[in-house]
């Protein structure tokens, strides 16, 4: 749905590096305005910062831009989901009504069933007390999020060697290679490590077996739709 799909790599690192920034900016700030002991035990950090600082009125109004941040979050939450699964039933590893698009070229069968799932989720959480559910989700999206990190690294490694003459036609490139893949393997193995290392064991199991599922899906499903797409290649 670009206009120019090449522009895509630079926008996302470009992205990551002034959200990088900005986290890092703001959590400076709010360690110099209270003591990091208080955060400890409050629901909204940057409430009370703004709190501190401007007054009562301005913690409300971080409480809303928050809540406001969180349904944009969920928008694009509905969006992405339906962008891979088109992808992946173009390739044929999910079923085919997942690749329909409507008049604006938009995948509308994949937002559909994300949506319909995102609101199940936000919705349960209201009916019926799963806290405990809910945190042992979002973890393990943190643990699979973090993989999904690690491949992207390995791919992007390999896809110079192995496709050099593409490679060589990209229109931009990562900047300071030498320095920026080892700082994110290090990073992001660091992170899935803090992840597991402050989990329940419930979240490591259910990790494992998630992790399990997939592979055997990849195995015995995906992998041989994609052999007999792409001619066994």
């Amino acid at each position: 749905e670009l206009k120019d799909p090449n522009s895509m790599p630079k926008i996302m690192f470009w992205t990551f590096v002034m959200i990088l920034v900005l986290y890092v900016t703001a959590m400076a700030v709010m360690m110099g305005i209270v003591s990091y002991t208080e955060y400890g035990v409050v629901e909204s950090p940057f409430a009370l910062a703004a709190s501190v600082v401007f007054g009562g009125a301005a913690g409300q109004v971080v409480n809303f831009a928050a809540w406001l941040a969180a349904v944009t979050c969920l928008i694009g939450e509905v969006f992405s989901p339906s962008r891979l699964l088109y992808g992946m039933a173009e390739d044929g590893v999910v079923p085919a009504v997942f690749a329909k698009l409507n008049s604006r070229k938009v995948p509308w069968v994949g937002m559909i069933v994300a949506y319909v799932i995102a609101l199940v989720f936000v919705f349960g959480a209201f009916l019926v007390d799963l806290e405990s559910f809910y945190v042992v989700l979002g973890m393990v999206a943190c643990v699979l999020g973090s993989l999904t990190v690690l491949i992207s690294l390995v791919s992007s490694m390999l896809y110079k060697h192995k496709f050099p003459e593409e490679y060589a036609k990209l229109a931009w490139r990562l900047p300071a290679r030498w320095i920026m893949y080892p700082l994110s393997f290090i990073g992001t193995l660091l992170l899935i490590y803090s992840i597991l290392e402050s989990s329940h064991s419930a979240t490591i199991y259910t990790s494992i077996v998630t992790i399990g599922l997939i592979l055997v899906f990849y195995r015995f499903y995906a992998l041989p739709k994609l052999k007999a797409k792409h001619g066994g290649a």
